[in-house]
């Protein structure tokens, strides 16, 4: 008889496995056009799969690149799916879109018009709300297989991939919680704490900062004009993911980060500051 799990110790499952940036590149690659858009969403969001399936046009602004969550698809055995609020009231938000992602929808409605009389955003081929069996079955498990990624990998570890990006390029717990509409910040530590960086390490790095070389100095606190956009969006978590995203295998995303909002810093004014 094995040892026993201590009742306190989160289940491995619970704990936040992530799919590898490999794993998410691959499978945005090689599943079918109509779903490539939602696989980033789920990527460059965090949204559940039921407010995915859930998404209509009307709660996506393209202009301020925002995405309005207020409702998921509700499936009931032998009845029609509906909409209805999202998990728990912590779950309405807000979410800022990375360029990468908010330009996957509006690609997505320029191939597949929206038909469906809610004005879903994804549907099957014949203009049906998603149903998760029948998604899971015909186009989520043969992806999965398709790519090599581990056996069990589901549509929920595209969320815990957006939470290990945020942590790992240096996102606070706060930012995280909120981006994942946790209830309470000891619910993503619960999650995540494993993912978040050891304290040892980050006493080792303050120290070596200010009192390391001159010259480890200089390549660590001096960034030239070039490395600017860069250090921008590690400031900005809403400029800042598309950039993540980008490094991480999702897209390209040329140009500078565009001013959303007018107490954003824009890259020309972060230019003439330099």
């Amino acid at each position: 008889m094995g040892p026993r799990r201590d009742p306190a110790t989160p289940k491995a499952s619970a704990r936040g496995r992530a799919a590898g940036a490999k794993v998410v590149e691959a499978l945005i690659d090689k599943v079918a056009g109509r779903y490539r858009a939602l696989v980033v969403l789920g990527a460059g969001t965090g949204m559940r799969q039921g407010e995915c399936f859930g998404l209509t046009i009307d709660r996506i602004d393209f202009l301020r690149r925002t995405l309005r969550v207020d409702r998921q698809l509700v499936l009931v055995p032998s009845q029609p799916a509906f909409l209805a609020p999202p998990k728990t009231s912590a779950s309405h938000r807000t979410i800022p879109l990375p360029r990468v992602v908010v330009e996957e929808p509006a690609e997505h409605v320029r191939q597949f018009p929206i038909t469906h009389p809610d004005g879903l955003v994804f549907t099957d081929d014949d203009g049906r709300a998603l149903r998760r069996t029948a998604f899971s079955l015909l186009v989520w498990r043969p992806l999965v297989a398709g790519v090599g990624a581990p056996h069990g990998t589901g549509f929920h570890d595209l969320r815990h991939y957006f939470a290990s990006l945020l942590i790992r390029h240096g996102e606070s717990v706060k930012t995280v919680q909120t981006r994942l509409e946790h209830a309470t910040a000891a619910e993503t530590l619960d999650t995540y704490s494993h993912r978040w960086p050891d304290s040892d390490d980050r006493t080792r790095e303050a120290v070596d900062q200010v009192l390391g070389p001159t010259t480890d100095r200089k390549e660590r606190s001096g960034a030239e004009p070039d490395d600017l956009r860069s250090a921008l969006g590690r400031a900005e978590v809403v400029d800042g993911v598309d950039e993540l995203l980008a490094r991480d295998g999702l897209g390209m995303c040329p140009g500078p980060p565009g001013n959303l909002r007018p107490d954003h810093r824009t890259w020309t004014d972060a230019k003439q500051r330099s």
